[in-house]
């Protein structure tokens, strides 16, 4: 059975960059929302094993999200990794502080983000 990542970004370019890593893994089926509100619907609806969040987006932001889904016992245990523009250390704290596993800077490492997800999975 594949695993299944939910990548939630507002960025086409990052959705983009993302999906490029898994397109040719038929282990590897993935979810791409630009809107955290209907990710989280998505969260709900289909069993995910890792979640690539970005943390800075329109009506709820990934600090909000995290903090949602880390205190729901239905998804409290998924993976999260937080991707982001924030350089600086407070936002990490934050992040790290609300559940994410792992903190990855903008722009996109696709190399580390690879490596970082099959560590997760």
């Amino acid at each position: 059975m594949a695993r299944r990542i939910l990548v939630v970004d507002d960025s086409e370019t990052s959705l983009f960059l993302v999906q490029s890593i898994f397109e040719d893994n038929s282990a590897i089926d993935y979810i791409l929302e630009s809107d955290s509100q209907k990710a989280l619907q998505t969260l709900y609806d289909n069993s995910i094993d890792l979640i690539v969040l970005d943390l800075m987006m329109p009506a709820l932001d990934g600090f909000e999200f995290l903090s949602r889904i880390k205190k729901d016992e239905q998804t409290q245990n998924v993976p999260v990794i937080a991707l982001t523009a924030l350089q600086d250390s407070e936002s990490e704290k934050r992040a790290m502080e609300l559940g994410a596993n792992d903190y990855l800077r903008k722009p996109i490492d696709i190399d580390e983000l690879e490596q970082k997800i099959n560590l997760y999975l």
